[in-house]
């Protein structure tokens, strides 16, 4: 059999790297946390993940000073707007709105 017809008996995943890349690696390590708390506790009827909380604490802070390096506000993202007046809300001024 051709080994170009045959098919793979592992399939490859490619991971997604963080927002910025000095957080691939603990993205990579929370990654991995959670992906073994998930098939082996979860499914399991575990649902307590706090195996996975301080990688995801270290993770979580180096996005924030990632995302400031950027010029952007983490405090932004978390904002809720949906169901609110600011929902609604052009965030663009009348001025600006293109025609």
């Amino acid at each position: 059999m051709d080994d170009n017809n045959s098919s793979p008996t592992t399939t490859k995943v490619d991971r997604l790297n963080s927002f910025h890349p000095d957080c691939d690696e603990l993205k990579h390590k929370y990654d991995q946390c959670f992906n073994v708390w998930f098939t082996e506790h979860y499914m399991n009827g575990h649902y307590n993940n706090e195996g996975c909380n301080k990688v995801f604490e270290l993770y979580t802070d180096c996005v924030k000073r990632g995302m400031k390096e950027y010029g952007l506000q983490y405090e932004q993202t978390t904002t809720l707007h949906l169901g609110t007046n600011k929902e609604k809300t052009s965030p663009l001024k009348d001025t600006e709105k293109p025609k």
